[in-house]
């Protein structure tokens, strides 16, 4: 019988996810954001799911091998999880995130072959805890000032508008909290943190807003880097009354993000729960190598959507350069 992990890497309260806010229309408000964390608790919950995913296969070794699907799935979902760590910034975890994924392949192909004892998928999982563990105490915060500069630098060049932040550092549950994703931008947004060299997250003083930046490599210079190859969604509530009108609500959209007006968008909803538009084409920008002038494709999503009857909200997800192609037509 393996020896199961402690149970304090369990009980893990309020983790950061890389889930993401809403960009999506819906009547109801935002729900009350919960206290933001520190970056360290992403690592904190992969150790929790990996040890989780030793004790489910181990389960499965002395069921016989009856429920031998479950380990696959609880390899992985470690695997997931990992990567989440990847994408948060902690450079240690890669190989601890190699590791995983062969353990669910290696479950897999138990399963493929019948077989009913998967020691080596147990090992493998002990190992990437043990791992994921070290890597927990190694995890370096993002501080406040860094991320509210990109949140903010990236409002005012990409959308031509300012914001307020209460807080900003890495893209946690605390935005998630505030909305839930419509399934397009989710899509865009995990292929975004997923291809980003860094992503920040912020809880503004009317919505939510996350940015990644940065394919391969960056210039270390945030204007450049955001505007060469970035991704970025906002969401912001306005204490007005929704627009009636399809060309009421786009006229508002680019009032308030008014260096996007100047695309030529195509409407995609129109319906009483919201106006939304998108633009594919390219925009000017600088080469992150040369620092020359050059062009780069760009894809937006723009919304506006009632939030009950004396509150709007707008919405826009710009993917640029590399990151173009995060957001699907």
């Amino acid at each position: 019988m393996l020896k199961q992990k402690s149970p304090t890497h369990l009980s893990v309260a309020g983790a950061i996810l890389f889930s993401l806010f809403s960009l999506a229309a819906c009547g109801d408000g935002p729900a009350t954001p919960i206290k933001p964390v520190q970056q360290t608790s992403a690592a904190q919950t992969a150790v929790a799911r990996d040890t989780q995913n030793v004790g489910a296969i181990e389960t499965v070794v002395n069921a016989g091998g009856a429920i031998v699907p479950s380990a696959v799935a609880a390899a992985t979902q470690s695997a997931g999880a990992i990567a989440t760590v990847v994408s948060a910034g902690q450079t240690a975890a890669p190989p601890i995130s190699a590791a995983a994924t062969e353990s669910a392949a290696i479950a897999g192909t138990a399963v493929s072959a019948g077989q009913t004892a998967l020691p080596t998928v147990i090992a493998a999982a002990t190992q990437n805890a043990s791992a994921l563990a070290t890597t927990a105490g190694q995890v370096t915060v993002i501080p406040q000032e860094v991320a509210q500069k990109v949140i903010t630098t990236y409002a005012t060049e990409i959308l031509g508008t300012k914001v307020e932040t209460k807080w900003a550092g890495g893209v946690s549950s605390d935005v998630a909290q505030l909305f839930s994703l419509s399934p397009k931008v989710k899509e865009a947004q995990v292929k975004a943190s997923q291809l980003a060299v860094v992503s920040y997250g912020a809880l503004l003083t009317n919505g939510a807003a996350t940015v990644s930046y940065g394919s391969g490599a960056i210039a270390g210079d945030v204007t450049v880097d955001i505007k060469a190859a970035s991704f970025g969604a906002f969401s912001l509530t306005l204490d007005q009354s929704p627009p009636t009108t399809e060309a009421d609500a786009l006229a508002l959209a680019k009032l308030i993000f008014p260096t996007l007006a100047d695309r030529a968008y195509v409407t995609t909803e129109n319906t009483p729960r919201g106006f939304a538009w998108k633009f594919s084409g390219q925009v000017p920008s600088v080469d992150i190598k040369t620092l020359q002038a050059t062009v780069v494709a760009e894809s937006i999503t723009l919304g506006v959507s009632p939030n009950g009857r004396s509150r709007t909200v707008l919405y826009v997800a710009v993917g640029r350069g590399d990151f173009a192609t995060t957001i699907k037509p």
